[in-house]
């Protein structure tokens, strides 16, 4: 959707010429304070109750974790704890800085962390994502600033899970709440900074506190001084405010958006390319009872009539050089192997193909989508798909009528995004996309195997093997195919600078710390 075609549709009164040739208000750099829109409003800065990605920027401002994962090194990284060994497969010990202070000023011990880790296995605690922490057993105190987590098995994925969505929480403040679920509107927190305000009309205040001893390269201490976030769900009441200078920076812009706001030199457009993907996956086990994708010859047809070149052009335009993913997990994350490349356009073997199999006349197929979640690259898949004489149509629906369709076995063919479960592990993608349930479209006993088996792998090669063997059969047998990575892409006031560099392989596409006033 073009810039202009937002605004028109959200009834703008303004012309989009207006409000590209008046003269904005300044941005806030005078005033040292960040002013950012985001899709939807924030009632509470706690994921654990509302895990939307506007909400887990504000807690990555608010909060930290035990430890974080450097994805240029490929490694975990201190943050909460300064140091960590493993005493055993299923005990690991943290020891933790003395130097830090929580947002009202309390201090950050090791009673905080026992808590934390002891709150979420807790089994009146009722939590979204719960299973994140089924893993462990207990948390204990071993001194002032020392403690050990301790698992119920060994397992492979435990310190990547506590680097990922599981900040610690104050004991002093959060264990006498009656209603956790509170907790969010008055935050304290051990983060850069300091949230003075929680208002779902008017939004969220955040203050950097000079007392943040340990920023880093990977989670760096932010320079802004201040930032105000407000959520506004109407696109082309986003870039109306953006235009006139009220909002500083929006995220999620489309590419034409970006690529018609880079044209004046008042805005700028930057885009983040998080370890997310979107795929293509086909019912290879027959649940839809479309016979034709059952035959191996056929997936392997659709997915050489596929050309990702325009697809990425789709995804990433001038703003970013997007390449396709090359499997369902990326080298960066712990456990992750692959080695058969993703199919190559050729529409001529494509057609070979549906011969031999007896579709030479081809069949029909239909393709299920969300609005946002891969919509755009479906309706262009449609077109190749034709080319070669598949009749492909995309049926493009809400989140609530794809899961409905999935559960049902109506899927037989779905464009979607995944992002890994934030985690820096291949853990979560081989329980989102290889364990049994309704989101299984391949039956393959011998995939459910290999997944439970790289689940309990403790060594990181054996592992990384493991996946592999699984990975290369997917490609082999067409099951699943990647298209493109999940960029994110930000449109911002010429002076706000974007990190191109910046860490955040998941979630956001962003933190504070990768935001800063240009010099």
């Amino acid at each position: 959707m073009t810039l202009s075609r937002s605004l028109f549709l959200a009834g703008s009164a303004v012309s989009l010429a207006a409000l590209m040739t008046a003269t904005p208000v300044a941005a806030q750099k005078a005033k040292d304070t960040l002013r950012h829109l985001q899709d939807l409003p924030v009632a509470t800065v706690d994921n654990y109750y509302d895990p939307r990605p506007e909400v887990q920027f504000l807690t990555e401002a608010a909060y930290d974790n035990l430890i974080i994962f450097d994805f240029n090194k490929n490694d975990f990284a201190p943050s909460l704890a300064k140091s960590w060994k493993t005493i055993n497969d299923t005990t690991y010990e943290f020891v933790l800085r003395d130097d830090i202070k929580w947002s009202d000023g309390a201090p950050f011990t090791a009673d905080d962390v026992v808590y934390t880790v002891n709150w979420w296995i807790d089994p009146k605690v009722k939590l979204r994502f719960k299973a994140n922490w089924d893993f462990i057993a207990r948390a204990e105190k071993i001194g002032p600033h020392i403690v050990r987590i301790v698992t119920k098995e060994p397992t492979p994925h435990a310190l990547a899970q506590l680097t990922a969505q599981s900040s610690i929480l104050p004991q002093h403040v959060h264990s006498k709440l009656d209603n956790f679920e509170l907790f969010g509107a008055k935050p304290v927190g051990t983060g850069p900074y300091r949230i003075t305000q929680v208002d779902k009309n008017r939004g969220v205040v955040g203050e950097l506190r000079p007392d943040y001893p340990h920023g880093s390269s990977v989670k760096r201490k932010p320079t802004i001084g201040r930032f105000e976030v407000r959520g506004v769900g109407d696109t082309g009441t986003q870039v109306a405010e953006f235009l006139t200078g009220n909002i500083d920076l929006i995220r999620n812009v489309s590419v034409d958006q970006a690529e018609d706001l880079k044209k004046d030199k008042r805005f700028a457009a930057t885009g983040t390319d998080p370890a997310a993907i979107t795929y293509f996956l086909l019912d290879m086990k027959g649940r839809t009872g479309n016979k034709a994708l059952t035959d191996v010859r056929v997936r392997q047809a659709i997915n050489h009539a596929i050309d990702t070149t325009p697809l990425l052009q789709l995804t990433g335009g001038k703003i970013l050089d997007l390449k396709r993913p090359a499997a369902f997990c990326v080298q960066q994350q712990r456990g992750c192997g692959f080695s058969v490349a993703q199919p190559k356009y050729d529409p001529a073997l494509a057609k070979k193909l549906l011969a031999e199999a007896g579709y030479a006349d081809g069949f029909d197929m239909e393709i299920v989508a969300r609005p946002g979640g891969g919509e755009t690259l479906a309706k262009a898949m449609t077109g190749q798909l034709r080319a070669v004489g598949i009749r492909a149509s995309a049926n493009i629906v809400s989140f609530a009528a794809y899961r409905k369709i999935q559960e049902d076995g109506k899927q037989q063919a779905l464009v979607s995004g995944w992002g890994g479960g934030n985690v820096p592990d291949v853990s979560s993608s081989l329980a989102f996309l290889f364990e049994p349930g309704g989101r299984d479209y391949h039956g393959n006993q011998k995939w459910f195997d290999l997944a439970q088996a790289a689940s309990k792998e403790m060594d990181d090669a054996k592992r990384r093997a493991i996946v592999k063997q699984l990975s290369d059969e997917v490609t082999e047998q067409g099951y699943m195919t990647m298209l493109s990575t999940s960029p994110t892409i930000f449109a911002h006031s010429a002076d706000i600078v974007i990190d191109p560099n910046n860490q955040p392989f998941f979630g956001y596409g962003v933190t504070m710390g990768e935001l800063s006033w240009k010099k």
